[in-house]
């Protein structure tokens, strides 16, 4: 039965799901300039892997059509037919070795004279949005079912919920088991908890209530009556071979891997400039500020009437950051712009002093600490200058022993030491991951705030990757300062790049490789102080440490600019030009907290329309 499932499957879906395969490279970086995606190259003295250059191939549709440039586009309708044709593989790359947290050179545009609309997009769902999708329309199986859907590609702005994603062989492998255990485990035993009549009438009436009800959810719209009448055929067959169960369980399977449902349209109606219909502003908001798939009511709210308003618009963004979904995807915005989720699983070697709690005791908890600091300070409303100032920060008691912090108080939360760092970036989750296993990295510190907060261009070292540090370099050096600026600063093949962000590494110098507050090294007292300088060679400010960088940072332009402009690239999927810089004025000026800020995004011109293709 399994095959014959399969082949009626795909008949109703319409659709070859395996539109393309791609090449990709991910190489783990250490202290190189410009590590991240495409390229991810280990710089002076840090355990690193280099990248290969895998190229995105174009693939066919998801139903019709001939392949496009970013690996096709699904039929709208889904109907069957020929698939499109497959796309040239990519050059698959190197995978890198040993590194932690790479930072990806910047690729965002800041300077935005006014807000743009980009080009119509279908938006593959990722795996957290699928997952969140299912146990939202069928919540009685949660933890049911199998997921064998694999990670997302992330790409060259840290995120792994890119526009040009596309459904490959791997991916349409995995989601037909994925689809066929949530369909398993949806008609199983407690059956007619999902459609009451399964327990009753068991017949084609029965069937097309649940496409008028639970299709329309997993479509995000009604099905079309073309759309209705395969997945009732696809019913009627399995219904003649075998029972009611079984014939609804291929038909559920059908629907989940529908490009219909797996892809996300914005696409719009018209001539020109083009208006995304109100279903599809549903699925936007849901998505995009919810994290999952939209309700029914959400659905008939923007699908019935007048257009909406931008106010309205961006009060149901607001209102949907705060669901427990919607909060986990602004989470998980912040787990990849601070690229802190490796904690848990790299080793730190601590010497100096012992300390009297072990890191890998306390990994763990350096990530519930930074997101209980969104949660409770971000979340609950605070601005860009919270986020990289606040001197309240969540550890466990654990954890604040292993800083030499006082215990939490009755909320959790410890006031810091004056003079022991502030803000999300003096954190260990943050810390410890932009770091060698045995030292610190200034490299690697001062490279995320050069990209990820003033969004300079990427660099490259020479001959694509630095050499390690030599023995008389080492040798030399009683501190990480005087190791890296005898290395990197005194030869002229590093100090071009070098010079830009090393600098801006050296606030940190306070915390060392486990995140762990120093006035020392090695016996020598640690140096500060450092300066922070533009590509172009503007110098922004001078600094005595980490404190009064991320305070100073905290006023800077430039800095709320490319936040907005990273804001943008997670919520629309891209990193075009000024889709959503609308709101980088409210944030260096703190008239906008951080989530009115993403909420706002929903007003952006981009989110309504989209240019003519």
């Amino acid at each position: 039965m399994k095959h014959l499932g399969l082949g009626l499957v795909l008949m109703a879906s319409g659709a070859c799901l395996a539109a393309c395969s791609a090449g990709s490279a991910v190489g783990g970086s250490g202290d190189s300039p410009g590590a991240g995606a495409a390229t991810a190259t280990g710089g002076k003295g840090g355990n690193t892997g280099s990248g290969g250059s895998g190229a995105t191939g174009t693939g066919g549709s998801a139903a019709n059509g001939t392949g496009g440039a970013n690996g096709g586009t699904s039929g709208t309708s889904g109907t069957s037919g020929a698939s499109g044709t497959s796309g040239t593989s990519g050059t698959s790359g190197t995978s890198g070795t040993s590194g932690t947290s790479g930072t990806g050179g910047s690729s965002m545009v800041t300077a935005c004279p006014s807000a743009q609309i980009g080009s119509p997009a279908l938006r593959l769902l990722t795996r957290r949005e699928i997952e969140n999708t299912v146990n939202d329309i069928f919540p009685s199986v949660k933890g049911k079912w199998t997921d064998s859907l694999p990670a997302n590609i992330t790409v060259a702005s840290g995120f792994d919920n890119d526009v040009s994603a596309v459904v490959g062989n791997q991916l349409a492998s995995s989601l037909f088991d994925t689809a066929l255990s949530i369909a398993t485990a949806v008609t199983g035993s407690g059956f007619q908890n999902v459609l009451a009549c399964a327990g009753t009438t068991k017949d084609h009436t029965c069937a097309k209530s649940f496409l008028d009800t639970t299709g329309k959810l997993f479509f995000r719209r009604a099905l079309s009556d073309t759309e209705e009448n395969r997945y009732l055929a696809l019913f009627d067959q399995g219904l003649a071979a075998s029972d009611f169960p079984t014939a609804m369980k291929w038909v559920i399977a059908g629907l989940i891997q529908s490009p219909n449902v797996v892809y996300r349209s914005e696409l719009g109606t018209g001539s020109g400039t083009r208006t995304l219909t109100g279903s599809e502003i549903a699925t936007e908001l849901a998505y995009t500020f919810g994290g999952s798939t939209p309700s029914a009511d959400l659905i008939t709210q923007f699908t019935s009437g007048s257009a909406p308003s931008a106010d309205t618009l961006a009060a149901t963004a607001a209102s949907l950051l705060q669901t427990d979904n919607g909060k986990l995807a602004f989470q998980h915005f912040f787990a990849q712009y601070l690229t802190y989720e490796g904690t848990a699983g790299i080793t730190r070697t601590l010497t100096d002093p012992a300390p009297s709690v072990q890191y890998a005791a306390v990994a763990g908890d350096m990530l519930t600490e930074t997101q209980s600091f969104i949660d409770k300070v971000v979340l609950a409303g605070g601005s860009l200058s919270d986020l990289l100032t606040s001197k309240k920060t969540y550890p466990t008691s654990s954890l604040a022993q292993y800083y030499g912090f006082p215990a939490p108080g009755a909320d959790g939360s410890v006031t810091r030491p004056s003079g022991q760092g502030a803000g999300v970036l003096a954190q260990g989750s943050f810390l410890s991951t932009h770091a060698n296993s045995d030292y610190s990295s200034p490299t690697q510190r001062g490279l995320f705030v050069y990209y990820r907060l003033l969004c300079q261009p990427k660099l490259s070292p020479p001959n694509g990757m630095a050499p390690p540090f030599t023995t008389s370099e080492t040798s030399a050096a009683t501190t990480t300062r005087q190791l890296y600026e005898e290395a990197h600063m005194t030869s002229n093949n590093c100090k071009g790049c070098h010079a830009q962000f090393d600098p801006v590494g050296f606030g940190f110098e306070n915390f060392d490789q486990g995140g762990r507050f120093r006035t020392q090294q090695n016996g020598q007292n640690v140096d500060t102080t450092g300066n922070v300088m533009l590509e172009d060679g503007t110098m922004l400010f001078s600094f005595k440490n980490e404190e009064d960088l991320v305070q100073q940072l905290a006023t800077q332009p430039e800095v709320a600019q490319c936040f907005s402009a990273y804001l943008s690239a997670y919520a629309f999927g891209t990193s075009a030009a000024c889709l959503g810089s609308s709101n980088a004025q409210g944030l260096a000026d703190g008239s906008l907290s951080i989530v009115q800020a993403f909420a706002n995004l929903a007003k952006e011109p981009n989110f309504t329309q989209r240019a003519a293709p």
